[in-house]
């Protein structure tokens, strides 16, 4: 945990932050508490699943998931702290919704900045950000103790039956939280870009590193001398888990990027787009795909691999950072390049909340192109622009636009003159004052060094020192319980 109070140190006190409102530090306090609190409500959803299911093969070790789940009142603290930094600007984090009327009525001489950010603003406000997400949050931290106190020393089957309403109404109120908390936390960083399957692309990626993490907990209790009925058949069985939602994973991680790309619709494909013109995120997008679906697929096929402690844990580790890897790149990008966006609403160099709108080409609506980034300057995204020749006019939508006085003047004369690759007042590049051009990569404050590691090191020591603190306080194994024995000589 030390480490994670130098990891917030060095992202508050580095030069390069300090301009950018500890943009690196509230990205990445977003970054691992949606991480881990997926990683703890695993623990819940795997002992919901198996009480509806009449499991009892798992009961031997089931404090562990409980244990987990304790997490999520560490969780729901953080979501206050993001939840408060939101109502009182402490933050850049959800900039581009946050200031409806700025959205609105920005002093580009329209009465609709932005019309599809004014057309989510019912939805994506800060009053329904503060009721919805810690609600949601506290929701699942209540489970987290009813489950304990439900489950913990269940003595028959009477009390078995009567734990299933509380799995069954757990799994209602999961199925409808876990995707709206990725809709608001995660997917309106960038407003303009949806997707029908983002809630069960996150669900699927963080239950895997929560299966992974069940798998490794295990695997050091049983190297301490605990839970000696603990075999390589419960090994085995929860390496099929890792492997199925593995490939779950893969399923959904390659049908959202299938569709969206094909389609070819601006509003979607720009979370891809300004991804790919990144050096950073364009690697880590297919190495994460690498790594959380090859390596499981390849090593946990076989029957014997899954039955190995050592292999086993191998690939629950490779998981682990996989999956935080997939999340780091859904999370890093808008929070970091949009600072000196959010700055223009306090008094900066800027005009404008969401850049200047194209009064030349009736043909596209602001709506389609407002956050779009320089990576779709420099790609010619032909889609976008249409075919009716105004490719370079259609550029001058681009969020986080230019200097509103200066870009009015010569937006014309730039579009009919000049080759895309000179766009200079459009996206992040003038956000800097430094005359930067679309063929340069688009700007990013987002780094993946040590003040990352450090921060992540120390939500991990947080997690570990709750969930053990937790297991310390009753025995690892309730004798009473009904299916104990039957865990106990489990063999598949």
């Amino acid at each position: 945990m030390g480490l994670g109070v130098l990891g917030i140190v060095l992202s508050i006190v580095l030069p390069d932050m300090s301009a950018n409102h500890y943009s690196r530090f509230w990205s990445n306090l977003l970054l691992n508490t949606y991480y881990f609190a997926g990683i703890a409500i695993t623990g819940l959803f795997f002992l919901a699943a198996h009480q509806l299911g009449y499991g009892g093969w798992h009961v031997l070790f089931k404090r562990v998931p409980l244990a987990m789940s304790r997490y999520l009142f560490v969780i729901f603290g953080l979501v206050v702290l993001i939840t408060a930094g939101l109502l009182l600007d402490w933050h850049n984090l959800y900039g581009h919704w946050a200031h409806p009327h700025e959205v609105a009525y920005a002093d580009t001489g329209m009465a609709e900045a932005d019309r599809i950010v004014v057309s989510k603003s019912p939805f994506l406000n800060k009053t329904m950000f503060a009721v919805i997400v810690p609600g949601f949050f506290l929701m699942w931290a209540l489970f987290s103790s009813a489950f304990t106190k439900r489950m913990t020393f269940i003595k028959s089957f009477k009390e078995y039956n009567q734990s299933k309403y509380l799995s069954a109404l757990f799994i209602l109120v999961f199925a409808v939280s876990m995707s709206v908390l990725s809709w608001m936390f995660i997917m309106s960083l960038d407003p303009h870009w949806y997707s029908t399957l983002f809630g069960w692309y996150n669900f699927a990626s963080y239950t895997v590193a929560g299966f992974a993490f069940m798998i490794l907990i295990l695997l050091y209790l049983k190297s301490k001398g605990s839970y000696p009925h603990l075999d390589e058949n419960h090994l085995h069985d929860l390496g099929k888990y890792l492997f199925g939602f593995s490939v779950f994973y893969t399923y959904l991680w390659f049908s959202q990027f299938l569709l969206i790309w094909y389609a070819n619709i601006p509003e979607a494909t720009v979370w891809y787009t300004k991804r790919m013109a990144e050096p950073i995120f364009e690697f880590l997008f297919f190495f994460t795909f690498l790594i959380n679906f090859a390596l499981p697929l390849l090593v946990l096929m076989r029957r014997d691999s899954k039955r190995k402690f050592k292999v086993l844990g191998f690939v629950a580790v490779m998981m682990v950072f996989g999956h935080y890897l997939d999340f780091y790149g859904m999370v890093m990008l808008e929070p970091n390049a949009v600072v000196e966006h959010h700055d223009d609403h306090h008094g900066e160099d800027h005009d404008d909340h969401h850049g200047d709108h194209n009064t030349d080409n009736g043909d596209h609506d602001s709506e389609e192109v407002a956050l779009l980034s320089v990576a779709e300057v420099e790609q010619g995204d032909d889609a976008h622009h249409g075919d009716d020749g105004h490719a370079e006019e259609g550029h001058t939508d681009e969020a986080h636009g230019g200097d509103h006085e200066d870009y009015h003047g010569e937006a014309s004369e730039e579009a009919m003159g000049h080759d895309e690759h000179h766009a200079e007042d459009h996206g992040h590049g003038d956000n800097h004052g430094d005359g930067h051009h679309a063929e340069e990569p688009a700007t990013t404050h987002a780094g993946l060094g040590f003040v990352e590691l450090f921060i992540f090191l120390g939500f991990l020591g947080s997690f570990l020192f709750v969930t053990f603190r937790a297991l310390d306080r009753q025995d690892l194994e309730n004798v009473e319980d009904p299916f104990l024995k039957e865990s106990k000589h489990h063999h598949i």
